[in-house]
């Protein structure tokens, strides 16, 4: 079947290419009755305006893309939703795009993004090098960094208070009375996994206790590494008597290796996280919980600052606080 073209609207409505053009694009003064013609013409012949060419017109793709380490995470998957309800509103797509926590699967990306043109990107990067982002920034496209913040980078950013939040939810622990507590730590080689540790410490320290060094998990982490440190720690019998998972990838896999070990969540063994799992068979855990469909409304927001200015981004920092929530897995251990 032959495509229309706007020509063909131009003859069926007995005006101009140009005339037809400016109908459609609203871009100078028509009149109402050119307007209807041009109207009903493309709804009979079922015209459909060519995206790549009016991209080239008017500069812009309306594509924004997001790029996190992890498509099956449900906090990207939350952040992704709280993006693209701020940006629909302007007329911007959202493109998803996951990296698998691998830089050089991320500047493969990122590289093939520029070349089709996005109007704009919000990143979690997992390259810590940083040198994919920095082209964004040298053409003048619009760039918010979200969660995984890398230093250096002239851009929007919204994250997390990572060490304030991991220093608060260790405290729970040892306000349970809890003295041996270990760290399933996420990668230190960026500023979240650095900070979640520090707080870990800082709270630690703060209280005379000492951070026992087999009981902090090395790092670059991922659920099945946690589980298989978990599950050889906890198999020990001198064990800690309570974890701290740094994020919910790492507490899924705590949480594996526990039940393979038959230990009872909040009486055998307490766990807190930064980051939540909805339930682990009914059992709540307590958590220092993200809002990531809000990070990415804050993220959408700095976005329309940008696109409907004109200007090519800022240097907005934008610091959320984890919200504290009481679950089932801590047990007392004060005055036993």
């Amino acid at each position: 079947m032959k495509q229309t073209t706007i020509k063909d609207i131009a003859k069926a409505s007995g005006v101009s290419i140009t005339t037809v053009s400016r109908a459609l694009n609203g871009n100078y003064p028509v009149s109402m009755e050119v307007q209807e013609r041009v109207r009903k013409a493309v709804q009979e012949l079922e015209y459909r305006p060519n995206a790549v060419a009016r991209s080239l017109r008017s500069n812009r793709t309306n594509l924004i893309a997001l790029v996190v380490p992890d498509l099956s995470n449900l906090f990207f998957m939350e952040a992704a939703k709280g993006l693209e309800r701020e940006i629909a509103a302007d007329g911007y797509n959202l493109v998803v795009a996951g990296s698998d926590g691998k830089a050089e699967k991320e500047r493969h990306l990122l590289e093939s993004l520029l070349e089709k043109r996005i109007d704009a990107l919000v990143i979690a990067s997992s390259d810590s090098r940083g040198d994919s982002i920095r082209r964004f920034i040298e053409l003048r496209v619009p760039v918010v960094q979200i969660d995984r913040i890398l230093d250096g980078l002239e851009t929007n950013q919204v994250g997390w208070d990572n060490t304030d939040a991991s220093r608060r939810i260790t405290q729970v622990l040892v306000d349970a009375g809890h003295t041996d507590i270990g760290i399933v730590n996420v990668s230190l080689k960026n500023r979240n996994g650095q900070g979640r540790y520090y707080g870990f410490v800082q709270a630690m320290e703060e209280n005379g206790l000492a951070v026992e060094e087999e009981w902090v998990s090395p790092s670059n982490f991922d659920g099945d590494s946690a589980y298989r440190w978990v599950r050889e720690a906890l198999a020990r019998p001198y064990r800690p008597t309570a974890l701290f998972c740094a994020n919910n990838i790492v507490l899924a896999g705590t949480l594996k290796a526990c039940a393979e070990l038959n230990l009872q969540i909040g009486k055998d063994i307490s766990l807190v996280s930064f980051g939540m799992i909805e339930s682990y068979f009914g059992l709540r855990i307590t958590c220092m919980y993200q809002d990531s469909c809000e990070m990415g409304r804050q993220a959408g927001r700095l976005l329309q600052q940008s696109l409907r200015s004109g200007t090519d981004g800022g240097c907005t920092k934008i610091r959320l606080e984890a919200e504290f929530r009481q679950g089932d897995s801590v047990r007392g251990l004060r005055g036993r």
